[in-house]
């Protein structure tokens, strides 16, 4: 400790200080941190993998760094230490080099604007010098030249300029350079398209001297055989006349012949043709009679199964007449039960009042009282329109959400909530104003006052709630208060059916998921809302929207499935829940034109940070860094 010098740190500024800190080796920032991973653990959540390629490391590690030495942390102050010395060293070693030792310290304390730019000039041209005018000006303190703010604004107006020409020059240089390889491709194009030319003109040529050359021996030999030929045909020609003549007189002969036996032939195909009906229709007869038990036994078996049949037919329809019997049986038992539950409650009510006259001690638990859910009939609105295209839903859609109180035109809001309904999942809208938000949805999709059903404190039974949802009017149903008061499970088995109705659950606060079970989301979709006012949902539009809503089945071969995979295929993760979002992904990003970054950001925000566990969380951070050509540096933050 005695050996380093920090008396150079005690005259740098905090602006001066953070150049210091940027311009530190990361490798020696992180050394402490993962030599005390305890000490620092706080500091390594914002850091992600400790490595110097981390994207996380060199966005946050300087200020890190910065924010431990302004704190007397022992080691960082110890490593700025040593920077400063280093980088106070550093210049001058990088000017007597440059220079040939021809400037000085001395001579730099009287320096004037245009000499520090010509400096700068002649280190610049030096290579593998990276001049930081910032990191200059500090180094310049460090080895007492003091410089006054006029002539700092000089140097980097200077700077700008000659940086400025560089890169015109440069730019120049280039253009030249591309002008002149265009031109020198161009005259070698032309020279090859020529050369190609002058070639195919030669092989045309020497192809067509070989064609004459062939087409003359060739003329010549047809010449030599047709003088040969002709003498050989003509002797062949009188022979075949000679045979010819034989041969008719032969022909005429067996003409004769064949005749004759055609007749005969016809005359045996007679015979065989009745002798073949009388041998059948004696087989047929013999058969029968062979055969007479057999067909009366099958006849009389037929007559069996028939009956057979009948009497299962009459079972079935005994069946279902005493399963409906059993279910109008089962009703009558539930409504009993509720209506006995309640006078029990009524009569409890009154005779506490009358015991607590007498004794005070005696006290009456009403909780039995909340069992009963309270229902808002819905209506279904007879004038709803019918959508033209999907864009005039859209425009439905935002209208209600204006009037009902949404602050902000939101289009990511309603295609959430449609990816998650055409993915077969139930939205769970989550926020202050969730419940008008799926009021306006509802009434431009289904043309429908939704049915509210509110769950009380207490309520466990799932019958009930499965009655309530199947007896309403209206194909859209929202139930509120479910999620967050240890009532769920009640609604588990009733997801588990198939459910002629469109739910969505709607829940005030976030801080109400955080102790229900992962699987939930293999049901349903969270959607965060925010961003509300007190508005009016007198005034909302109904329209009929479903035949454009026809839902969507994507193979994994989509962009957005690919995506969810690499996110979560390696972590413990259901298969389902990985299916639904890619559905989501692929609809919101293919369907809907939505930017993937925005809408991978809005499910990592609303969602997935409720789904993962930490380690799961570590595990997609590296995934997302270990894929910079897929994903943007900011997407981490944002998980």
């Amino acid at each position: 400790m005695d050996s380093i010098n920090y008396s150079l740190l005690e005259n740098l500024s905090d602006d001066e200080l953070q150049v210091i800190s940027r311009n530190i080796d990361l490798d020696m920032l992180l050394q402490p941190i993962k030599q005390n991973s305890k000490q620092y653990a706080r500091q390594s959540s914002v850091l992600g993998r400790l490595e110097k390629k981390s994207l996380l490391v060199q966005k946050n590690l300087p200020n890190v760094a910065y924010d431990l030495f302004k704190k007397n942390d022992v080691n960082y102050v110890k490593l700025f230490a040593i920077s400063v010395k280093n980088l106070k060293n550093v210049l001058l070693d990088i000017i007597e080099t440059g220079t040939n030792g021809d400037v000085t310290v001395d001579k730099m304390k009287s320096f004037s604007c245009d000499d520090y730019l010509n400096l700068l000039n002649e280190l610049a041209g030096k290579p593998g010098n990276l001049l930081d005018l910032n990191l200059f000006f500090v180094q310049l303190k460090l080895n007492d030249i003091t410089i006054t703010d006029e002539v700092r604004k000089g140097i980097r107006s200077g700077w700008e300029r000659i940086e400025e020409n560089k890169h015109v020059k440069i730019e120049a240089e280039m253009e030249i350079e591309k002008v002149k390889r265009e031109q020198e491709n161009i005259a070698k194009e032309q020279i090859k398209v020529q050369k190609m030319q002058f070639t195919a003109r030669i092989s045309e040529m020497l192809e067509k001297q070989q064609k004459l050359e062939a087409d003359i021996s060739a003329k010549q030999q047809a010449i030599s055989s047709f003088i040969t030929e002709s003498s050989e045909k003509d002797s062949m020609i009188h022979d075949l006349k000679e045979k010819l003549a034989k041969q008719k007189k032969e022909n005429e002969v067996i003409s004769q012949e064949n005749e004759a036996l055609s007749h005969d032939v016809e005359d045996l195909d007679t015979q065989v043709h009745a002798e073949l009906a009388r041998s059948q229709e004696k087989w047929k007869k013999q058969w029968e009679i062979e055969n007479q038990s057999l067909l009366r036994e099958n006849s009389e078996l037929n007559n069996k199964i028939e009956i057979m049949n009948q009497k299962i037919l009459d079972k079935q329809k005994e069946y279902e007449e005493l399963q409906l019997s059993l279910e109008k049986t089962k009703a009558t038992i539930d409504e009993y039960m509720g209506t006995l539950q309640s006078k029990m409650s009524n009569s409890q009510q009154n005779n506490s009042s009358e015991y607590k006259r007498q004794d005070e001690s005696v006290k009456f638990d009403g909780s039995s009282a909340a069992s009963t859910l309270l229902v808002e009939n819905g209506s279904i609105n007879e004038d709803a329109q019918k959508c033209g295209d999907y864009q005039e839903f859209q425009a439905i859609v935002e209208d209600n959400l204006k009037i009902v109180g949404c602050k902000r035109r939101d289009e990511m809001l309603q295609d959430e909530i449609s990816a998650a309904i055409n993915a077969g999942l139930i939205p769970l809208l989550c926020g202050y104003g969730a419940r008008k938000i799926a009021i306006a949805y509802m009434a431009a999709r289904f043309g429908e006052m939704a049915t509210i059903i509110s769950i009380p404190n207490g309520f466990g039974n799932t019958r009930e709630l499965e009655y309530a949802i199947n007896d309403v009017c209206t194909k859209s149903v929202i139930i509120e208060d479910l999620f967050g008061r240890m009532s769920e499970n009640i609604i588990l088995p009733i997801l588990r059916k198939s459910i002629d109705k469109q739910i969505i659950f709607c829940c005030e606060d976030v801080s109400d998921l955080k102790y229900i079970e992962k699987y939930y989301f293999n049901y349903v979709h969270l959607v965060k809302v925010d961003r509300m006012y007190n508005g009016d949902i007198l005034d909302i539009e109904f329209s009929e929207a479903t035949e454009y809503f026809e839902r969507t089945v994507y193979d994994n071969k989509t962009e957005g499935h690919k995506i969810v995979r690499l996110l979560l295929d390696q972590i413990d993760i259901t298969d389902s829940y990985i299916i639904s979002r890619g559905d989501i992904i692929s609809y919101m990003t293919q369907e809907m034109q939505h930017g993937i970054d925005e809408v991978l950001k809005k499910w990592f925000q609303d969602e997935l940070k409720i789904v993962l566990n930490e380690v799961q969380r570590e595990k997609i951070l590296d995934i997302i860094e270990s894929n910079p050509a897929r994903f943007s540096a900011d997407l981490a933050e944002s998980i």
